[in-house]
């Protein structure tokens, strides 16, 4: 069934060679985020029919992913099975300069973990990070490369080298970072396990990490997921029960997305071309015009966690099982994948031209978790 609705915003490794032996799949991340586990969506079966939005300009990164010709990435296997953790976030400047993080949470008597890796074009090698909680999300600019995870932390990388780690001030689990500048980032999360949890966001502005004040909302939100922008003037962060908040280089305010499960994962072209992913029993996408989000259940397609946009507008989301699913530019018509992913994906991204990667692990069971990686080389 398909349901929508309208709502008005008031160690060096080879990506060849190194390849284990893979067990089972995946379901949800539902464990690791602690949200909710059904799709409670209230959608009303409204007639949207996902009309291209007319965005024909591709967000100026500032880096080298939106150059050279647009190519469908062809899925193959690159790691499997790494025994030191979950891989949650992969990002990077260049096709030839990306960035995966992740690792073991910290859960009971579970110490927590790090891990981080560099893609140089063509090998996969560790960086050195101290220790710590699990690693989350991963973005940069200008040069510099943050990583943020568990306990508010966050990492600066310079050209590939550990320069320092920073207490946020967050008190939460961060879990999604943004940056519009090396030194002017956004990052987002909050405990969606906790009743008395509330959405965190905190910025950087200059040198010091602060905490943003949100407007308070009438639903249980308990945490953002993720966050992401086209400039300092146009931001979106999306989290629990469907919560988006949208920021025009001034002021906070809550959007309606009509979603009532949680939003994991956000991407976009433009101001009026951005598509949210999510859902737990099925996926669920929402997509931003610039004035209103629409809403789609996706039957027969299970959450979803991680999103990424081509300067076409075509989107590539993935999450549970191993599924990566083709949505097309401006509608919500989702086409599986051949996939060789059989854990759950928690991030996917790329260049327009490739690479291309969709990153994991055992997150849909207890830690500690395995790591998985998928790729597509794209244009040679």
């Amino acid at each position: 069934m398909i349901r929508r609705q309208h709502f008005v915003q008031t160690p060096r490794i080879t990506m060849h060679h190194r390849r284990f032996f893979i067990f089972g799949s995946a379901i949800a991340l539902a464990g690791l985020l602690g949200a909710c586990g059904d799709d409670t969506s209230d959608a009303d079966g409204g007639d949207d029919t996902g009309a291209d939005t007319g965005a024909d300009t591709a967000v100026d990164t500032g880096d080298d992913t939106t150059t050279g010709p647009v190519v469908e990435p062809t899925w193959e296997p690159a790691i499997a099975d790494d025994d030191r953790g979950a891989f949650m976030s992969v990002w990077g400047p260049s096709g030839d300069e990306v960035y995966t993080v992740g690792g073991q949470p910290t859960i009971g008597e579970l110490a927590g973990s790090r891990v981080a890796m560099r893609y140089d074009g063509s090998t996969w090698s560790d960086l050195e990070v101290p220790e710590g909680g699990m690693l989350n999300w991963v973005h940069g600019a200008d040069g510099v490369v943050w990583m943020v995870g568990e306990n508010g932390a966050a990492l600066r990388f310079e050209d590939g080298e550990f320069v320092e780690e920073v207490d946020t001030g967050a008190g939460t689990n961060l879990w999604g970072i943004w940056c519009a500048r090396a030194d002017r980032c956004w990052a987002v999360g909050g405990n969606a396990r906790d009743a008395e949890s509330t959405p965190v966001l905190v910025e950087l502005d200059g040198t010091n990490w602060s905490t943003v004040a949100l407007p308070e909302t009438e639903r249980p939100a308990r945490a953002l997921f993720k966050i992401w922008g086209l400039d300092e003037d146009t931001i979106i962060a999306v989290g629990s029960v469907g919560l988006a908040y949208h920021y025009d280089g001034t002021t906070w305010t809550e959007g309606a997305t009509g979603v009532g499960v949680d939003l994991i994962s956000l991407w976009g072209r433009g101001p009026n071309d951005i598509v949210a992913a999510g859902g737990r029993i099925n996926g669920q996408l929402a997509r931003w015009d610039g004035t209103e989000w629409t809403t789609e259940v996706l039957g027969g397609v299970p959450g979803l966690n991680g999103v990424w946009m081509n300067r076409e507008g075509t989107a590539y989301s993935a999450g549970v099982n191993g599924r990566i699913v083709r949505v097309a530019a401006g509608t919500f018509e989702a086409e599986a994948m051949d996939s060789p992913a059989e854990r759950v994906v928690h991030a996917v991204w790329g260049t327009d031209s490739g690479p291309f990667f969709a990153v994991g692990g055992s997150l849909d069971r207890n830690p500690p978790y395995v790591g998985e990686i998928v790729f597509a080389p794209g244009a040679e």
